[in-house]
């Protein structure tokens, strides 16, 4: 069975319309199929821990790297705004 998330990386979208050095929210869908307990050989659990970083919650070393939040449909920005909202009002 697989899992679905959806995920909001804020400022690492598509750049507001007239203002290029502001951006939008990334918004990531996840769908993970997990493996059910005891499915994968030992062979395959060390595999998987050699290429996946860290420990579970680990925070990642070094500066790149972005959090993700959990995706809030009001907390948004819309296509209709675009950043256009704001341009337009300093405008005037």
């Amino acid at each position: 069975m697989a899992d679905k998330s959806r995920k909001v990386v804020r400022g690492l979208g598509m750049p507001f319309h007239k203002s290029h050095s502001d951006f939008g929210n990334l918004i990531i869908d996840f769908k993970v199929a997990m493996p059910a307990r005891g499915e994968l050989s030992k062979d395959q659990l060390e595999a998987l821990a050699g290429i996946l970083p860290g420990t579970i919650n680990e925070k990642p070393k070094g500066n790149d790297w972005h959090m993700m939040d959990d995706f809030e449909k009001e907390g948004v920005n819309t296509s209709e705004e675009g950043g256009k909202k704001n341009v337009e009002e300093e405008e005037e």
